[in-house]
């Protein structure tokens, strides 16, 4: 039995996610790559619920959205505050991250970039993630404190 369902990405799914995901009163970056006339789009949010609202805007035609899972730097609220902007020349780096609350990992295969996993790798990877969830499961880690997540090409376990 699968334990990762698939939900429809509706601005109430997606209010429910960032305030799983954000600690209260910090900042987090929204970052919309690619997009058809808006080039990247970026933005830095210290509430789930003006977050969950920009990431679902419809006409933003892009080939993902992305949020940082770790809180960044809170002076960076000050390039977009609860907003996005167009063409965005900042984005949050490595340094930027104001402290560490989530572990990320990654079950993908391995291909070159820009090409996805095959239905059967898909599959494979997801599988290795649930035993991942089930692992950290096991030695302690309490299950409504992790995230389990289909990528598209793979699975996430955030612990």
């Amino acid at each position: 039995m699968s334990l990762i369902t698939t939900i429809k990405p509706d601005l109430a799914h997606c209010q429910e996610a960032m305030q799983f995901l954000m600690l209260p009163g910090h900042v987090y970056e929204l970052r919309i790559p690619k997009t058809e006339r808006r080039g990247t789009v970026s933005g830095y949010f210290n509430t789930p619920e003006a977050l969950a609202k920009v990431a679902c805007e419809p006409n933003l035609k892009a080939p993902g959205v992305y949020v940082t899972l770790n809180p960044c730097n809170p002076s960076l609220l000050a390039r977009a505050a609860n907003h996005v902007i167009d063409r965005a020349p900042n984005a949050t780096m490595d340094t930027d991250i104001f402290k560490r609350v989530w572990l990320p990992v990654d079950a993908d295969v391995k291909r070159p970039s820009g090409i996805s996993s095959t239905d059967a790798e898909h599959k494979r990877a997801l599988e290795l993630a649930e035993q991942i969830y089930s692992f950290l499961i096991s030695q302690g880690f309490p299950g409504d404190s992790l995230l389990l997540a289909d990528s598209g090409n793979g699975g996430h376990v955030l612990a």
